[in-house]
């Protein structure tokens, strides 16, 4: 299988709340033209499924599609967090739009192509546009849901485990320290941070 990277977010949900949440993940794919009637029916599909020991092991995935911003592959995943420390509280949607690396990294430099930033930045930026209870994070495969661990277990330890970020204003105070390996920009309505070793100092 080849290597994954991903534009991900998440949210804290329950029983009542998930379908508001995946209405807002709908409007995303709608947002980008990664829609269709195949999608639809997933959508429809998605059911909070219970486990005898209160897991949730619910999961929606759809086809591969092309969003209007590339041609480049995406396809959308969303699962309900099977967190089974007694000291979370409740249940976290984790919301995905998979891309190849390959299709975006040049495999024998790690340098990402020119036509990739724009590509993370409007994907992540419309994912922006409907969640804003965390940040919306593009990861490869070994930092995949690492900021996950900051809002569920509250691990500031995972803080800065991404390529690229889209942080909202409401959650700047826990970006405060800037660590050597990334840098930001402010925004009127949120904070852009990237990984200079992968964009370079001015992304």
């Amino acid at each position: 299988m080849p290597e994954i990277s991903n534009i991900q977010t998440y949210l804290k949900v329950d029983q009542t709340t998930y379908p508001r949440a995946m209405e807002r993940f709908a409007k995303v794919l709608k947002a980008i033209n990664a829609w269709n009637d195949e999608v639809a029916e997933s959508f429809a599909s998605f059911k909070w499924e219970v486990d005898v020991d209160g897991s949730v092991y619910s999961t929606f995935t759809s086809p591969r599609l092309r969003s209007s911003f590339s041609p480049t592959s995406i396809w959308p995943y969303a699962f309900v967090s099977l967190l089974e420390d007694e000291q979370v509280d409740g249940h976290w949607m984790v919301f995905n739009l998979y891309l190849e690396t390959d299709d975006l990294l040049n495999m024998g430099t790690g340098e990402y192509f020119p036509t990739t930033y724009p590509l993370v930045k409007s994907l992540s930026l419309a994912v922006h546009a409907e969640f804003g209870q965390t940040g919306v994070y593009f990861t490869d495969e070994m930092q995949d849901a690492a900021e996950l661990e900051v809002f569920a277990h509250n691990d500031h330890s995972q803080l800065w485990q991404f390529d690229y970020a889209i942080i909202p204003l409401s959650l700047a105070h826990l970006y405060n320290h800037l660590p050597a390996t990334h840098a930001i920009n402010k925004h009127e309505s949120h904070i852009e941070a990237w990984n200079v070793e992968r964009w370079g100092a001015s992304a």
